[in-house]
């Protein structure tokens, strides 16, 4: 077993998901069911960064500081500037819309991973790869599944 030891840095939030941490260690997160993101201090202080206006499903920083948001109810991959601002970064992969987008992980460079497995798990779900960077998103599927077998990449979009 490994020691740890832990702090609850903030109280009474609905339905908390998809934490993410800046460099200040304030703490970004969503509240499921309210439609927004929240920003914990240090000090525990909970303030509102935005309301989607959807069901966000986590968040997560790019190198340049602006907030990556999932959101399932609008089936899209958002952006959050420091000044708060919410624009819309992809909602397609191969001409579809997403399906609902939920887990987000940034990893080298400008490159994110999203699952979206939709909202009632009636439809596959898949694993994106995401490349973002100078007004072009590249979508790829990277993998998926349907019916108990897996599949393979299936190709690319852009917008």
């Amino acid at each position: 077993m490994i020691d740890i030891s832990w702090t609850t840095v903030a109280h009474n939030i609905v339905a908390p998901e998809g934490p993410a941490s800046d460099q200040q260690n304030n703490v970004y997160l969503v509240s499921r069911w309210t439609g927004r993101v929240l920003k914990v201090d240090a000090n525990g202080q909970v303030s509102d960064v935005v309301h989607t206006g959807g069901k966000p499903q986590s968040v997560a920083f790019l190198q340049s500081g602006d907030l990556l948001l999932a959101d399932a109810e609008n089936h899209a991959l958002q952006r959050i500037t420091p000044e708060g601002v919410l624009t819309t970064v992809a909602d397609t992969v191969e001409g579809q819309h997403f399906l609902g987008p939920n887990d987000l992980v940034v990893g080298a460079g400008s490159v994110v991973y999203m699952t979206d497995p939709g909202l009632n798990f009636a439809e596959p779900g898949r694993i994106l790869r995401i490349e973002i960077g100078s007004g072009r998103t590249s979508t790829h599927r990277v993998w998926w599944h349907s019916r108990g077998r897996r599949g393979s990449p299936s190709g690319t979009t852009s917008s």
